[in-house]
């Protein structure tokens, strides 16, 4: 729920040049957490403390009360909301978002949403993408403790280590994306594929090569890390794409594609809790990293032959027969209107 929303906030908030990078700042607290949370439950499953494992849930529970109040109290839709924006800052914000600031009536395409190409494309790649993801990080503790013999709190260290990585390597991603689709190097869609080919077709290689790296702990340890670092970089692909194919349906788009990457969180873990049955074989593990690397490998590739970063145009509005199409020569988005009337519009 929480990503959606998120999504639904940052369309009314983040001015479009700054769109990846705003977006890979929020994004990257997502790996910020994982740096916490690995170390730490590693130690309170070591500990006696409200009966050691139990305490995980208990203690990142308490913390993500303290978060949704902190939400509740100082998150507001729109800037003209909040009364901390600044009236510089709020007419800034509004003369750059990329969505319609005159709240047109509109409903959803549902035709054009179940049938467009880009989305479909966009939720196979996060299917894939979160599929070696949540067995990095999920199955990869099991991974160290039983077939490489790390014990907890030294794997809880080693899980904990490629997200503070991934946490830099996805703010460089999304400022760099900017800087590229602001210079107009390359179009939008070269910019999204460009980066969510890298960050898909390295991990799949890394996971690929933990297969032959067997006890080199070194190795393992390298491989695993450069997965995990270099998936972030998606913060300038996959993970802004949402806003790309519809500003006014982004919140809606990131509930499905949440859904595809929730969807592989279920059955990934499941699919490798077969194959590596008793924990012990390696070749009964390499199995679980042959299969992650094909899933990532369709993905990625119905991605780059698929996939797309233009207005998809998901939206039906009341007015749209009066309302012209216009290209700003500054910016990769559309306004709509004539003469001094102009509206944003995804």
């Amino acid at each position: 729920m929480a990503l959606p929303a998120l999504y639904s906030l940052l369309v009314h908030w983040v001015p479009h040049e700054e769109k990846s990078r705003l977006a890979g700042l929020t994004y990257s607290g997502v790996s910020l957490g994982k740096v916490v949370v690995f170390p730490i439950s590693g130690v309170l499953c070591d500990s006696a403390f409200l009966g050691g494992w139990p305490s995980v849930f208990y203690v990142f529970g308490a913390f993500g009360i303290v978060w949704f109040l902190a939400w509740a109290f100082f998150v507001y839709d729109n800037p003209s909301d909040d009364p901390k924006v600044g009236k510089a800052e709020l007419l800034h914000i509004q003369d750059h978002v990329s969505i319609d600031t005159k709240n047109r009536k509109h409903k959803v395409n549902w035709r054009k949403l179940v049938t467009c190409g880009p989305l479909w494309a966009l939720f196979c790649a996060y299917f894939s993408a979160s599929w070696g993801a949540h067995i990095l990080m999920t199955i990869l503790p099991s991974y160290l403790k039983f077939a490489m013999n790390f014990d907890i709190k030294s794997s809880g260290m080693v899980n904990g280590l490629p997200y503070i990585l991934a946490v830099v390597a996805g703010l460089f991603a999304s400022c760099f994306a900017d800087l590229i689709q602001n210079s107009k190097t390359i179009s939008a869609t070269n910019t999204r594929k460009l980066f969510a080919g890298f960050a898909m077709f390295v991990p799949m290689i890394c996971l690929f090569g933990v297969t032959f790296v067997e006890c080199d702990r070194v190795a393992l340890v390298v491989l695993l890390t450069l997965a995990v670092t270099l998936a972030a970089i998606n913060s300038g692909g996959l993970f802004i794409n949402e806003m790309d194919l519809s500003m006014k349906l982004a919140g809606t788009l990131k509930g499905m594609t949440n859904f595809a990457s929730n969807l592989a969180g279920v059955i990934a873990p499941y699919v490798a809790g077969i194959l590596v049955q008793n924990n012990e074989s390696l070749d009964d593990w390499n199995k679980v990293f042959y299969l992650s690397s094909g899933i990532i490998c369709v993905g990625a590739v119905i991605y780059l032959l698929f996939g797309s970063a233009e207005d998809q145009r998901l939206c039906d509005f009341d007015d749209d027969s009066t309302i012209a199409p216009i290209i700003s020569e500054n910016n990769n988005y559309r306004q709509y209107g004539t003469g001094n009337n102009l509206s944003q519009q995804e």
